[in-house]
């Protein structure tokens, strides 16, 4: 039997950031360290599209095509972090939470405690409430167990080392991004892993 197993990557920044170098490159900075104490307004939105074709003797192949997405509006409060400062015990009081379907998942104000450990993320919420399967598949497809001192980050997969221009698009990291997706448990072989990102506007923060 054969197992091959694609991930294709698509990424769209807008940036809100001051010029680098000219009137119009710009640094590409994704990851932004926290500290304990730190709180947010965030939202979030993933898609995982597993796409595999299975082959078995003479049999004909089986294709499969799976897609999870997940929409979440929450404060985010962040209790600890890791040396780089991401973070490793938080909660997420939502305000909504959305699934595949626009289907509400998670009540408004229902108060979660994600926990990421070495070997997992534990996901509780307040009061003892319960948490599906489906929630914790797609909080565990964003938050990725721990690890230390040598975790995959968003400037490792998706950043630039190069300023750059609104509207222009270079290509990911795959060895980083196979690198990432083996300490998340999955194992993708660079070659199979294809993406582009693109600086798809830039916006200026209002000063004073």
């Amino acid at each position: 039997m054969r197992y091959r197993c694609t991930a294709i990557v698509f990424a769209a920044l807008f940036a809100s950031a001051a010029a680098a170098s000219g009137a119009d490159t710009y640094p590409i900075k994704l990851n932004r360290p926290a500290k304990a104490g730190d709180a947010a307004d965030v939202h979030i939105t993933t898609e995982v599209s597993n796409k595999a074709t299975i082959t078995s003797g003479a049999n004909a192949p089986v294709h499969q095509d799976q897609t999870m997405k997940g929409d979440i509006v929450a404060r985010m409060d962040v209790q600890r972090v890791d040396p780089k400062g991401e973070p490793t015990e938080f909660t997420l009081t939502v305000k909504s939470f959305t699934d595949a379907e626009d289907k509400a998942v998670v009540d408004p104000g229902t108060v979660l405690s994600i926990k990421r450990t070495d070997s997992a993320v534990d996901v509780t919420a307040a009061g003892g409430a319960a948490v599906s399967d489906a929630v914790k598949q797609i909080l565990a497809s964003i938050y990725h167990p721990a690890t230390s001192g040598d975790a995959t980050t968003d400037d490792d997969v998706f950043g630039s080392v190069a300023p750059r221009k609104a509207g222009e698009s270079w290509a990911i990291n795959a060895p980083a991004a196979a690198k990432g997706l083996k300490q998340s448990g999955l194992t993708v072989a660079p070659e199979d892993i294809t993406g582009k990102v693109t600086l798809a506007s830039v916006s200026s923060e209002p000063s004073g």
